[in-house]
C-alpha cells in the first residue's frame, strides 16, 4: 500500500499506481544516501518519491479499490553542500506536466549551500597562486586573500497540461538558504607591506510556480510558497607596526523569490496562500589597527545587495461551483 522511491534523479514518464485501504498493510524502505548513511522509512500508505530533481509527465495516483484517493504523494527535492574550500552550490527541482491524484500532495523543494570556513588556512589563497610570478617575486610576502561564495537554487515547477487533484491540501513550495562566511587576518608585525582582503557572496534562485494550463482541484486548502534565507559574515582585519596597512571587504548578495499563478491556470480549494519571502542576515567588517610608526594605513568595507520576492496571481482562482473561501 506504499511505494518510496529515493534516487539522484527521478523521471516518472509513465504510470506509478497503488491501491490500499485507508488502513494500508505498512512499508518499510531502506535507503542509502550519496554519503553512505542508511535511513530506515516507515510509510503505512503513500507514494513519496525522494531526489534532488524529480519529473512527473505521466501518473501519479494512490487510490483504494473504488479508486477514491485515499493516501498521501509526497515528492521532495533535496540537495546540501557544504565546502571547506571554493564555491558551494545546490540546486533542486520538481516539475509537473503530468497528472498526480491523492489525499494530501505535497511537492517540496530544499537547496541548502554552505561555504563556511572555521579554519582560516583553508579559507586563504595567497598572492603567490594568484599573480603572476614576476609580481610576487619583488620581495613582499604572501598576503592573505578569501574568497566565499554560496549559491542555492529551489524549484517547483507546476506546467501546462499538468493536473493535481487531492481530497486532502496540495503544497507546493521551494525553498532555500545560503551562507557564506569567513574572515582574513594578518599581524605579521615586521613585514613592510600588510594586507588582508575578502571576498563573500550569496545567491538564492527561489521559485513555486503554476503555470498556465495546469489545474490544481484540492477539497482542502491549496499553498504555493517560495521562501530564502541568507547569510553572509565576512570580516577582515589588519594590525602591524611600521607597515603600509590595508584591509578591504567586499560583499554581494543577489537573491531571487517567486511564488506565481500564471494566467490560464485553474486552481480550487477552500483557502489559497501565495506567499514569497526573503530574510537575510549581512554582517561585513574590516578593520586597521597600525601604529603611528606605520606611513600608510587603508581600509574599506562595501555591501551591495539586490533582493527580489514576488507573490503574483494573474488566474481566476476558484468559480462559481466551488468558491475559495479566503486568499
Amino acid at each position: 500500500s506504499g511505494v518510496r522511491v529515493q534516487a539522484r534523479a527521478i523521471d516518472a514518464s509513465g504510470t506509478v499506481f497503488v491501491t490500499g485501504g485507508a488502513d494500508g498493510t505498512g512499508l518499510a524502505a531502506v535507503n542509502v544516501g550519496d554519503d553512505g548513511a542508511i535511513t530506515v522509512v516507515a510509510d503505512d500508505k503513500g507514494i513519496h518519491l525522494d531526489a534532488a530533481t524529480i519529473d512527473v509527465s505521466g501518473t501519479l495516483k494512490s487510490a483504494n479499490g473504488s479508486n477514491q484517493a485515499v493516501s498521501d504523494i509526497t515528492l521532495t527535492a533535496d540537495a546540501e553542500d557544504t565546502v571547506l574550500s571554493g564555491q558551494s552550490t545546490a540546486t533542486t527541482g520538481i516539475t509537473v506536466s503530468g497528472t498526480i491524484t491523492g489525499k494530501n500532495v505535497t511537492l517540496s523543494a530544499n537547496s541548502r549551500s554552505t561555504a563556511d570556513y572555521s579554519d582560516l588556512n583553508q579559507a586563504i589563497n595567497t598572492l603567490d597562486g594568484l599573480l603572476p610570478s614576476g609580481v610576487v617575486n619583488i620581495g613582499l610576502p604572501a598576503l592573505p586573500f578569501g574568497v566565499v561564495a554560496s549559491n542555492a537554487t529551489a524549484k517547483v515547477q507546476v506546467q501546462s497540461g499538468a493536473h493535481i487533484n487531492a481530497t486532502g491540501d496540495v503544497t507546493v513550495q521551494a525553498l532555500s538558504q545560503s551562507k557564506s562566511a569567513t574572515s582574513a587576518l594578518n599581524s605579521v608585525g615586521s613585514s613592510p607591506v600588510l594586507a588582508a582582503a575578502i571576498y563573500g557572496e550569496v545567491r538564492g534562485t527561489t521559485e513555486a510556480s503554476v503555470a498556465g494550463g495546469a489545474s490544481i482541484n484540492a477539497t482542502g486548502n491549496v499553498t504555493i510558497k517560495a521562501l530564502h534565507g541568507s547569510d553572509l559574515d565576512i570580516s577582515s582585519e589588519v594590525s602591524g607596526d611600521k607597515a603600509v596597512a590595508a584591509s578591504a571587504v567586499v560583499g554581494n548578495v543577489m537573491v531571487d523569490t517567486q511564488a506565481t499563478i500564471a494566467s490560464g491556470a485553474s486552481i480550487t480549494g477552500q483557502d489559497i496562500s501565495l506567499l514569497a519571502r526573503n530574510s537575510g542576515s549581512y554582517e561585513i567588517e574590516s578593520k586597521v589597527d597600525a601604529t603611528g610608526n606605520s606611513p600608510v594605513g587603508a581600509n574599506a568595507a562595501l555591501l551591495f545587495v539586490d533582493t527580489n520576492a514576488r507573490a503574483q496571481s494573474d488566474a481566476n482562482l476558484g468559480s462559481i461551483a466551488n468558491p475559495i473561501k479566503s486568499l
